[in-house]
């Protein structure tokens, strides 16, 4: 069979470039090994987001979560899944596209090998289906990316756990140590630590590295104020998930530096890495297909690869493995496969923690030690109280919490190069700046548009200030 578009992968950058093509009129085909909307929703971005909603409508102080909330709350987080699974298949369809489960391998260009997902219906034991052939003019991979783990620090799926395991919970552990400092760590660490946990936190490095250290500085104080212990430069050497105690069974994680942390569970949160799996190409043709390091796919601005007819996006196509960067790929992919003129040049994307306050960012941020003359530094402050009447204000109590304060970075031409905030709903506050910074405008112009009243980008013009 033949179809003039065939993508690899349902997350958001595969779910994304199909439907566009498929609305563009072509005839479009997306192999999915996950259920439709891949890993971000079935095993990372939505469990993340259902546990920290769970945590930041509990009131200050209250006691851990009981074994009954807790399977409670994971039961929501499942449905939700569901509901979004239902929601991406129905999207695909509506849009025309032939969505097909099982494994696709990118055997040649111009050429998938598609094996189907094993028939649960079929008595185990029978003869599996088949490969099939698929031909496509246009080879779009976005099959995402996948946790890594460090020998010695795996998860087990019982006492050391990852993110694709928060969706089955049963119980909130009495205590935790969380391995790694990225976003996905502090998200759930922040969460944990709500929901009545004592969380130790390690991280290889300083906590969120790519975002602006004073803010930084206000999150990790939050963090504190939760309970959760921080250690930077605390590389993990080994996780044991099996020791006997008393009372029951703990984890030990043991650092390079000999210092050891126990716990009744770990939670590991490394990082990730681009899926490519699904390549079966010869030798030649794999490396003209990969960056010099062979960790993601190459492309040029617009998804192309060096490969005749193949294209990538989203997290396959390297970092950073954000949602919104992936969507803003596919888009990309998807116009020069339809033949429509795009953007060459990357965007500034906004970046989120959804910890309560929130970390944001978008475009760089230079330090006030080193700003230049030719920089000029806009701030903004406000108090959640001034805005709590709003559906969105719900708050939970902590003086860093209910405070907030951006910072926008202006060049000598008046355009914005970066911005960050920190406090409740700093993502909706900073929306307005990436639309500016995408398309030319200046901070003047934006701060004199008279934006709704009472919202949160109104912040931004200065006029709901503390």
């Amino acid at each position: 069979m033949k179809y003039e578009v065939l993508v690899l992968g349902s997350g958001p950058a595969g779910f994304e470039t199909a439907r566009q093509v498929a609305r563009a009129g072509k005839s479009t085909v997306l192999i999915t090994a996950t259920p439709p909307g891949g890993r971000t929703t079935v095993g990372s971005l939505l469990p993340s987001k259902g546990w920290l909603h769970a945590a930041h409508h509990r009131s200050e102080g209250m006691e851990r979560l009981t074994p009954e909330q807790a399977t409670s709350t994971a039961e929501q987080i499942r449905a939700g899944i569901a509901a979004r699974v239902a929601w991406t298949r129905q999207e695909l369809e509506a849009a025309g596209v032939t969505v097909l489960s099982g494994t696709g391998k990118l055997a040649k260009p111009g050429h998938v090998q598609f094996t189907p997902a094993a028939n649960p219906a079929v008595a185990s034991g029978s003869t599996p289906a088949p490969a099939q052939d698929i031909e496509a003019d246009h080879i779009v991979v976005a099959t995402g990316s996948e946790p890594t783990f460090a020998p010695g620090v795996k998860p087990d799926g019982e006492l050391i756990i990852a993110p694709r395991h928060t969706k089955t919970l049963t119980d909130i552990p009495a205590s935790l140590i969380m391995v790694g400092g990225g976003i996905t760590g502090v998200e759930y660490a922040e969460a944990f630590a709500r929901l009545g946990c004592k969380v130790t936190l390690l991280s290889s490095h300083e906590i969120l590295p790519r975002f602006d250290r004073e803010y930084v500085a206000l999150l990790q104080a939050h963090l504190e104020d939760c309970g959760v212990s921080l250690f930077s430069d605390s590389r993990v050497a080994s996780v044991d998930g099996d020791t006997a105690v008393s009372g029951g069974r703990t984890v030990t994680a043991l650092t390079e530096d000999g210092t050891q942390h126990t716990a009744a569970m770990a939670f590991i949160a490394t990082g990730r890495a681009a899926d490519l799996e699904f390549i079966a190409l010869g030798a030649g043709e794999r490396s003209a297909l990969l960056d010099p390091s062979g960790s993601y796919i190459q492309t040029d601005a617009s998804g192309r690869t060096r490969l005749p007819g193949i294209y990538a996006c989203g997290d396959a196509a390297g970092p950073p493995f954000t949602a919104n960067h992936a969507l803003h790929q596919a888009r990309r992919v998807a116009a020069a496969i339809a033949g429509r003129p795009s953007s060459a040049a990357t965007p500034p994307l906004l970046e989120a923690i959804y910890t309560d306050p929130q970390l944001v960012q978008i475009g760089a941020v230079v330090p006030q030690p080193a700003l230049s003359a030719s920089i000029h530094e806009h701030r903004r402050s406000w108090n959640n109280s001034m805005l709590s009447f709003l559906p969105t204000a719900h708050r939970t109590g902590g003086a860093v919490a209910d405070r907030g304060e951006i910072k926008v970075q202006v060049g000598s031409d008046g355009l914005i190069l970066g911005a960050a905030a920190v406090g409740p709903n700093a993502a909706e506050v900073l929306a307005p700046l990436q639309l500016a910074m995408q398309h030319g405008i200046s901070w003047e112009a934006l701060t004199a548009e008279p934006f709704g009243y009472p919202t949160w980008s109104e912040i931004i013009t200065g006029y709901a200030r503390s």
